[in-house]
């Protein structure tokens, strides 16, 4: 009886311990986005040398493309096509603003660095996977 009545209340009590774990999981998930944007932006500055005067408008620029393409994430009326088809002018208008920011050279390489496709290194990509 005493044991019936324990597994009653650890059954009761497990669905508190779940909903404590997932709201821990919020803020850990936007450090890890905070901590990638930052890993981006250092690789941005490697690959392509940005100067001291260049960091700041390049980032702003990317910041302003995050903020677009969050906005259309959210927006759950539209299909995957659709979405496809209003990123693009999002991503028309980031390299638009590189171009202005960067130096020829630096151009060339990031509009390399930003090609559409399998990119190493991630989970699942074709490109890591044929190495394997």
């Amino acid at each position: 009886m005493i044991a019936v009545i324990a597994v009653g209340g650890v059954l009761a009590l497990s669905p508190l311990a779940w909903s404590q774990d997932s709201s821990s999981a919020r803020p850990a998930a936007k450090q890890d986005a905070a901590a990638r944007r930052g890993n981006m932006m250092q690789r941005i500055t490697e690959r392509l040398s940005l100067t001291d005067e260049q960091k700041p408008k390049v980032e702003a620029a990317l910041k302003e493309m995050r903020t677009k393409s969050a906005e259309l994430r959210k927006d759950t009326s539209l299909t995957a096509a659709d979405r496809q088809a209003k990123m693009k002018p999002i991503r028309e208008e980031l390299n638009k603003q590189m171009k202005t920011i960067l130096t020829s050279d630096q151009y060339e390489k990031w509009q390399k660095m930003s090609q559409r496709g399998p990119r190493t290194g991630r989970k699942g990509s074709t490109a890591s996977n044929a190495q394997n």
